[in-house]
């Protein structure tokens, strides 16, 4: 993924005119394209969210409240390899989502979230992930 996405990189900086070593981070977010990173988080996502009732809730697993209960419980995974989009950083992506993005209904929480990755720019899942992301984000 990190050769596809260094020509991803390369193109757009061809058609943003900039140089061999600039920044196209701007460029991405002027012509609205999701960085690959940021398309293989909103498939992710999208997956989970079609799929809900596939995945155990932390309210599942106990009957006290915690701020996570709402929060897709993720599997224990003793390998890093064994980790992929459908079984672990689908969740892990989606759980990382504000409460309020996840209450919309299908056509604003896609609209929403593709805004918030194009605008956002993510070169890496860890940037995804290290960003707090509030309701100013997506209204």
């Amino acid at each position: 993924m990190i050769r596809v996405f260094a020509l991803q990189r390369r193109v757009v900086r061809v058609l943003g005119g900039l140089g061999y070593r600039e920044d196209a981070r701007q460029k991405f977010v002027e012509l609205r394209l999701m960085t690959l990173p940021s398309k293989y988080i909103y498939l992710s996502v999208l997956y989970v969210r079609h799929n809900l009732r596939e995945f155990n809730l932390v309210s599942d697993v106990h009957d006290h409240g915690t701020r996570n209960n709402n929060n897709i419980r993720l599997p224990f995974l003793r390998l890093s390899h064994s980790r992929n989009a459908k079984n672990y950083y689908g969740p892990l992506f989606y759980n990382h989502l504000p409460k309020t993005l996840k209450q919309l209904n299908d056509k604003q929480f896609l609209a929403s979230l593709k805004k918030i990755l194009i605008t956002k720019c993510f070169y890496t899942f860890e940037a995804f992930l290290n960003t707090t992301l509030n309701d100013h984000h997506f209204l």
